[in-house]
């Protein structure tokens, strides 16, 4: 298994200050059978000339500058001139633990198409494990089960090996926010087994800036998109995990509505009534958690109150711009 040929694929944009944490952590890595493809989304800042400066150092590296396009369209250019047997992504403001190939590539068995691996939140004062003692082979309906329900496993793309083959039919989506969510559950479905180790191995960095960092409309709109095909694509083919896809669903609507400035706009209600396609009965007689059924309710009962409340709830744990958080 360690001759296996890894592609790891990194996004840039305009991150000269740090695209170098995250190019030393890959030539570096413990497990050397890798070449390192860097699209660069057109940036304007210096990244483009510190990535060909890496490049003359490192023959396992790949520069290619492209019309600014977005993350999806730099990923699906690193996926058709990878020429691994699996393949990583990496965006390039994030950075690997030395060792983080080494300990996915081991995992690799027969029938095993994908490892997944745990992450750490890199914030400017600190850095938070999300490390699980959970390791072991999962079918493709418990991944999905796992991550619907937020059991160790994120709709990120990162923090993964997958083989290469996986993305011979999908794609990521092309000028969409939140590309990970839209393309993370079929790529999972077209597996034969997963390999879930709960160790860390990538560095996700919270930065002023960054795709994610604040909402605005278009993100709430294509995070709304994403949910709703999501949603109806799990109820679908697994009803047995029904009610959890109707919490992350409800999780998803309640965040975009909170962060909506205007609620009287058509994406508010778009939201709104999505919302309210759920009844409180079915809600209150589910197996939803209680933190979730609580800020449903009190949505129904008034949702400018709603509103009101967890604005303030994120001032006062000083979370309101990272998205994911209610």
């Amino acid at each position: 298994m360690y001759n296996i040929k890894v592609s790891l694929i990194v996004a840039v944009y305009n991150i000269e200050k740090y695209i170098v944490r995250c190019i030393n952590s890959l030539m570096y890595q413990t497990y050397k059978n890798l070449e390192i493809i860097i699209i660069d989304d057109g940036s304007t800042d210096s990244s483009g000339k510190i990535c060909k400066d890496y490049k003359k150092k490192d023959s396992r590296i790949i520069y290619v500058f492209q019309k600014n396009s977005g993350l999806s369209s730099a990923r699906n250019t690193g996926i058709q001139l990878s020429t691994g047997e699996y393949i990583s992504f990496v965006d390039g403001d994030d950075w690997l633990e030395k060792n983080a190939v080494e300990k996915m590539v081991s995992r690799i068995d027969k029938d095993v198409d994908i490892i997944i691996t745990s992450f750490f939140r890199d914030f400017p004062k600190k850095i938070v494990s999300n490390e699980s003692e959970f390791q072991g082979r999962v079918s493709r309906e418990k991944c999905i089960e796992m991550m619907v329900k937020g059991n160790g496993i994120t709709h990120s793309a990162c923090a993964k090996l997958y083989k290469k083959e996986l993305f011979n039919e999908v794609i990521f989506p092309i000028d969409k926010y939140y590309e990970d969510y839209y393309t993370i559950y079929y790529i999972i479905d077209r597996a034969k087994e997963i390999f879930v180790d709960g160790c860390a191995t990538y560095h996700y960095v919270y930065r002023d800036g960054s795709i994610v960092s604040k909402p605005t409309v278009s993100k709430m709109t294509d995070l709304f998109e994403a949910s709703k095909e999501i949603y109806q694509y799990i109820i679908e083919k697994y009803p047995y995990i029904k009610e959890s896809a109707m919490e992350l669903h409800l999780y998803d609507n309640l965040l975009i509505y909170v962060n909506l400035e205007d609620t009287k706009n058509q994406l508010s209600l778009l939201v709104s009534e999505e919302l309210k396609q759920f009844s409180l009965i079915e809600i209150l007689n589910s197996s939803i958690r209680n933190r979730v059924k609580y800020k449903y309710m009190l949505f129904r009962l008034n949702s400018k109150l709603f509103i009101w409340i967890m604005k303030k709830y994120f001032n006062r744990k000083e979370r309101k711009n990272i998205i994911g958080e209610l």
